[in-house]
């Protein structure tokens, strides 16, 4: 895992945890803006993991 893995997970985290403390309809800014981070953070990592896996696959390491 490589460091924007890493800050990709961690945004992941951050992003659940305000969408989990935030009360269902009460504070909606909150809960929107945890879905996003959470959601932002997942899709970095994708790109990290697709990104590493195609230089691997362009330099034959990838079996």
């Amino acid at each position: 895992m490589n460091g924007t893995q890493l800050g990709g997970v961690i945004l992941f985290f951050v992003g659940v945890l305000l969408a989990s403390i935030a009360p269902f309809g009460e504070n909606v800014v909150l809960l929107l803006s945890g879905m996003i981070l959470g959601f932002l953070g997942f899709v970095i990592v994708l790109i990290s993991v697709i990104v590493e896996r195609y230089k691997a696959l362009k330099e034959g390491d990838l079996k």
